[in-house]
């Protein structure tokens, strides 16, 4: 599957070539799958499958990622490392990543920036500091919740300033029984 992604540098009918094979080879080992070559697709399992897809765009030499809920469906710890390998493709590849995230408090860890929208509207956009805050989580998701700026020792270093979490307290909308 991830040699699908040398298809726009190949000419129609040729052979894939040795930078190709190459490029393959460097999607596959960068996104963890060395080893998985062999397997279909339907025998990865969930996150497994997520860092399928990514090399495939990492084959095509793709400068901008646009990821629609990468880590739904995912166990925890697939989550976090689909994050991380966005993280280090960013950071260490210079790829630009662009991704919608229901999960806030992973969108604050990951993203330089976020992007809150609520009815096809822009509401806010700016660093996580200054987007997710308690007024906004009222307003957008009708909840009241308390906002925490993460300053321990687990915070990443590579990040350029912590990133702020939430804890949920409550519904502004429970129906009435």
């Amino acid at each position: 599957m991830v040699r699908y992604g040398r298809f726009p540098h190949q000419r129609l009918f040729a052979p894939l070539g040795e930078q190709d094979h190459a490029r393959v080879r460097w999607a596959i080992r960068v996104t963890g799958l060395a080893g998985y070559e062999a397997r279909p697709l339907s025998a990865l399992s969930g996150g497994e499958r997520q860092r399928a897809w990514i090399a495939l765009c990492l084959a095509q030499q793709a400068e901008l990622l646009i990821l629609d809920e990468p880590t739904t469906f995912l166990d925890l710890g697939h989550q976090l490392e689909i994050l991380e390998l966005l993280q280090a493709l960013n950071r260490e590849q210079g790829l630009t990543v662009i991704m919608s995230l229901h999960d806030l408090n992973q969108a604050a860890w990951v993203g330089h920036r976020l992007v809150a929208m609520y009815a096809g509207q822009l509401i806010q956009a700016g660093p996580p500091a200054e987007v997710l805050t308690e007024q906004l989580l009222a307003d957008v998701f009708r909840i009241r919740a308390r906002v925490i700026d993460d300053v321990s020792e687990a915070h990443d270093e590579a990040q350029a300033s912590p990133s702020p979490y939430f804890v949920p307290m409550s519904s502004l909308s429970t129906p009435a029984l």
